[in-house]
């Protein structure tokens, strides 16, 4: 939630966005502009000037490393650097942590509440393993990644490709973009031509491929004339 910063507005917003076209709207007066105490610029709301200076005046304390840093945009890449440049007992020692931590090794993201605490080991760190394949994944997000691909049915039909896709548009869109160079499948049998190998081999089951009746042992070309003759012989 996002408060108006204006003098005795109690109004409460979801977004910056909404907040901000509530300054415009509500509390900007044309002419008047509000200056940034720490340099020369003027804005036209109150939001724009606190935007302005959090990006460029406000400091903030680094947990690390324990440096001051001025600006939003500035900190965040310090953050970044921090992480890589100080090495694990340094980080250890300086990190701030909140009453519950986490205990995994090289981890140092800490909770006010133990909840938190077990939600956050249940999506990065627990062991999760596949009952479809066996495979073991660090964290339920990867894993829960993994579960909606294993044993999909929405499969590549290029021939030696594996890949898997949760909706049919997905394996479809893939089709076209990576295999898009292989376009005809010709039959062997006839003279027709189709664009993807499952539609051909589909084709030969159903024109071209014996098929034997198990109530009276007649032979049909295909599975289509087999499948007529059951209805017609064998409803």
């Amino acid at each position: 939630k996002v408060r108006c910063d204006y003098p005795d507005c109690k109004e409460i917003f979801n977004t910056i966005k909404q907040r901000d076209d509530h300054d415009r709207a509500t509390h900007t007066i044309p002419g008047i502009a509000y200056p940034c105490e720490n340099c020369d610029r003027e804005f036209d709301t109150i939001g724009t000037l606190r935007d302005h200076f959090k990006n460029n005046h406000k400091e903030y304390p680094c947990e690390l490393c324990k440096q001051q840093v001025t600006g939003r945009k500035n900190f965040k890449q310090h953050q970044k650097g921090c992480k890589t440049s100080l090495t694990p007992q340094v980080q250890a020692e300086n990190v701030q942590l909140l009453p519950h931590a986490c205990s995994y090794p090289n981890c140092y993201c800490s909770y006010l509440t133990k909840a938190k605490l077990d939600s956050h080991v249940l999506h990065r760190h627990e062991i999760h393993a596949c009952k479809k394949c066996g495979k073991e994944f660090d964290g339920y997000d990867r894993y829960y990644s993994h579960q909606r691909t294993c044993g999909n049915k929405n499969k590549c039909e290029f021939p030696g490709c594996e890949e898997t896709f949760h909706t049919v548009k997905e394996r479809k869109d893939h089709f076209r973009r990576v295999h898009a160079e292989v376009s005809e499948y010709p039959c062997p049998h006839c003279v027709k031509v189709f664009k993807r190998q499952g539609k051909l081999e589909t084709h030969i089951t159903n024109i071209h491929t014996q098929q034997t009746c198990t109530a009276c042992n007649l032979t049909f070309k295909g599975l289509n004339s087999l499948n007529k003759h059951n209805i017609d012989k064998h409803p």
